[in-house]
């Protein structure tokens, strides 16, 4: 990476500061003002210059002030950028969102990606750990009529699922309750993975009774226990996304749109790359012209991503303070 002098460092973090408050191209002289710098605007622009030679800033326009290309935020990002410090107001928006509704997994995380949301004025986004490795804790039932009954199916991280499973005759509930303790029994604490993958093995010495609730738990294995990313996916925000200036055109806007409708990359994108606790700020692509900040936080046994994603000209500090705060409560949310 191309080094910068204290000097064009410090003229490059103003720059990129002030283009994203203000999302107007920065000259010389609003520099010197920021600063409050002994040396001339002149001096500002032949630093500018060379910025611009070393590929960390662009004219839009021939006599318009400068912004930061693609390569320039991601230099701030790595070299320049300070986390911003919360006051009591943004701290008390999130622990809000975590305390109001923290025994409701989809409320709770609702609450907290508009939460974040807000503080940025970006698009909060949190996934729920989901997939195979997820752990079950127990599978529950609830009468719904004399035929059908949700399955809730309860994972040790938090997460749960419902799904309806009907029969073609009256239910018996006393015989229903004794096959769900032996299902408990059996299936508890193993990963949702193995369960679907192994489950008729599990049953194998009482499958020949033909119980008939517990053959067609069998045989809906891969739906009940099937948590898609569809259903771990919240996110809020999308009108504060839509409202910045470089999203109006036409075809910024379609970019848009076609993330937050593809819910399955949109859920890859969010995916946390290295250790568990790291958190990841990737400025430009593979969509262009988005940036997105995430990190991870822990449930009690799996890791689910919570993230922000805005335009290239967004706070990164700001950002990074809130999803530091947010995830570090998560977490102890979870743990609890």
């Amino acid at each position: 990476m191309i080094e910068l002098s204290k000097r064009e460092s410090e003229i490059f973090k103003a720059l990129v500061e002030i283009y994203c408050e203000t999302a107007r191209p920065v000259g010389s002289r609003t520099i010197s003002e920021k600063l409050n710098i002994s040396f001339s605007p002149a001096s500002v622009r032949s630093i500018l210059a060379s910025l611009e030679e070393k590929g960390f800033l662009e004219k839009p326009h021939t006599s318009a002030g400068r912004v930061p290309t693609v390569e320039g935020y991601r230099f701030y990002v790595a070299r320049l950028m300070c986390p911003a410090r919360l006051d009591l107001e943004e701290k008390a928006e999130i622990e809000s969102a975590i305390v109001c509704v923290r025994s409701d997994t989809y409320e709770l995380l609702e609450g907290v990606s508009k939460a974040i949301s807000r503080l940025s004025k970006q698009l909060g986004i949190i996934v729920e750990p989901f997939g195979e490795e997820l752990i079950l804790f127990r599978v529950n039932c609830i009468p719904i009529s004399r035929t059908t009954v949700f399955i809730v199916v309860s994972t040790t991280s938090g997460m749960v699922r419902s799904v309806p499973l009907e029969f073609p005759r009256e239910i018996d509930y006393r015989r229903l309750y004794a096959v769900l303790d032996l299902i408990n029994e059996r299936l508890g604490g193993r990963t949702l993975g193995e369960i679907t993958a192994n489950i008729e093995r599990r049953f194998a010495d009482v499958v020949n009774i033909r119980e008939v609730f517990l053959m067609r738990f069998i045989n809906s294995a891969e739906d009940i226990f099937h948590f898609d990313c569809d259903e771990s996916l919240h996110y809020y925000g999308t009108s504060q996304l839509l409202e910045k200036p470089e999203f109006q055109r036409s075809s910024d806007l379609r970019k848009i749109v076609l993330l937050l409708e593809d819910k399955t990359n949109l859920t890859r994108l969010l995916a946390i790359s290295s250790n568990i606790g790291s958190f990841e700020i990737r400025v430009g692509g593979p969509i262009e012209d988005i940036s997105v900040a995430k990190c991870s936080y822990n449930t009690k046994n799996s890791v689910g991503t919570i993230g922000i994603v805005g335009p290239l000209r967004m706070d990164y500090g700001k950002v990074v303070s809130v999803l530091t705060f947010a995830s570090s409560l998560l977490s102890a949310s979870f743990r609890k």
